[in-house]
């Protein structure tokens, strides 16, 4: 089992160190976090949102509503 690891393992290590897949694999920790951040932070976010339109589309003017 060990050794059948041993090649996915220098594949992985290879990847971090050549320079050529890193900013693929920066990309793919970006959209990690903020898919992490999405799934803790989502009631928050639902909750903006709908704030946020019911304001925008309501009959009341938007620069009344922000001060």
């Amino acid at each position: 089992m060990k050794q059948n690891l041993k090649p996915l393992k220098k594949e992985i290590q290879k990847l971090f160190y050549e320079e050529d897949g890193s900013q693929v694999l920066e990309v793919v920790i970006i959209i990690a976090i903020l898919l992490g951040l999405a799934l803790v932070f989502n009631e928050q976010l639902q909750a903006f949102a709908n704030r946020l339109f019911a304001q925008v589309f309501s009959n009341e003017s938007v620069f009344e509503i922000l001060n």
